[in-house]
């Protein structure tokens, strides 16, 4: 990326910030970090007063990254926060990267198969732990992922307490714990059985002359007494299995776990796509399309004449186009996208 499109960039990224109005809760007790355009090293143990100062320091000279800690503390600018630790948001973090198969899916596809592990995660969140959506911010992280912020109900939790949540969230509980009868995670192992001894004498009415099916890597014989209790044993550990993919959500562990955490802030630009950190109603989930809702609006109202310097997938339509090497105008947005991949630098 050249000299004059940093300059470019750093400017429309400033224009945007001198309109960033995210009340940050409790700012004066969170750490604050920035990582610039210049250099790769990220500034730490920052600490703002007030939403104004913040707001001058963005637009005067605009990160690349801005992050906020998951904590509070007595004082953020301290090297020691673990003596002025006072508490810590709850965090979620469900990203592409964590997600089999999601390597070889375009962006559109792969945003999609990230929205259906929130949904799981949303579910376990208020199904079993009863946590209201008002104690929940939803945000869309910028680039490949979403963020869950629970704030007031978990802040004194250490970080082992953390991590038997996520071993819950996840379905991790279910190999290491004899479940209560009248627990959710055993009432959906109790359903995935039903729905197996279903599918295996599906199997064996189709296939009447067998005497013997093998389904999932095990085998049934035909009985009049299916399932024998050697069978419901194989049954319950198949269930068990199933239920953790279908309803445990493979969020990002060390982000939850982790008291000292630094998370994107929320509607602040992330410094890869241009996109906004943008705050969503759990609502707006479904239809929420990154590439349409999380563009700036000061982005969006004019074309640019750009050199891209590589191939590069269009991103922002739905089918396989690519951008194509060469001097061409194209939208703010779209330019502000290519050059943070570097494959595109402003001509004017």
């Amino acid at each position: 990326m050249n000299d004059h499109t940093v300059r470019v960039i750093k400017n429309y990224f400033s224009i945007y910030y001198k309109n960033f109005n995210y009340e940050i809760r409790d700012l004066p007790k969170r750490e604050l970090a920035f990582s610039y355009f210049e250099g790769s090293s990220m500034m730490r143990h920052l600490g703002f007063s007030s939403q104004r100062d913040l707001k001058k320091s963005l637009s005067e000279n605009p990160p690349k990254h801005f992050y906020y800690s998951s904590a509070y503390y007595d004082n953020p600018a301290s090297e020691d926060l673990n003596s002025t630790w006072l508490g810590a948001d709850l965090i979620f973090d469900i990203d592409a990267d964590h997600l089999r198969g999601s390597e070889n899916l375009k962006k559109r596809e792969m945003l999609d198969m990230v929205k259906k592990e929130v949904y799981k995660l949303t579910n376990i969140l208020m199904q079993d732990f009863g946590i209201n959506e008002n104690k929940m911010e939803l945000v869309f992280s910028g680039s490949r992922g979403y963020h869950i912020h629970i704030y007031d109900i978990f802040t004194d939790l250490n970080t082992f307490q953390r991590r038997e949540i996520v071993d819950y969230i996840t379905g991790r509980c279910l190999d290491k714990l004899n479940l209560n009868r009248n627990s959710i995670w055993n009432q959906r192992i109790k359903s995935e059985e039903r729905i197996l001894v279903e599918e295996i004498k599906s199997l064996f009415h189709s296939n009447p002359k067998v005497k013997e099916i093998e389904y999932q890597g095990y085998k049934f014989k035909r009985s009049r007494n299916f399932p024998s209790s050697e069978d419901i044993n194989i049954i319950n550990r198949l269930a068990r299995d199933r239920a953790k993919e279908k309803y445990g959500s493979a969020i990002d562990e060390p982000v939850t776990i982790d008291i000292h955490r630094l998370i994107r802030t929320p509607m602040s630009l992330h410094g890869k796509t241009g996109f906004i950190v943008k705050v969503l109603k759990f609502s707006e989930l479904e239809k929420f399309d990154p590439f349409v809702d999380a563009i700036p609006k000061e982005f969006t109202q004019m074309e640019v004449r750009v050199k891209v310097t590589k191939k590069f997938p269009k991103d922002f339509n739905e089918g396989n186009e690519y951008y194509q090497e060469g001097i061409q105008k194209i939208k703010i947005h779209e330019a502000l996208y290519l050059a943070l991949n570097d494959a595109m630098e402003f001509l004017e």
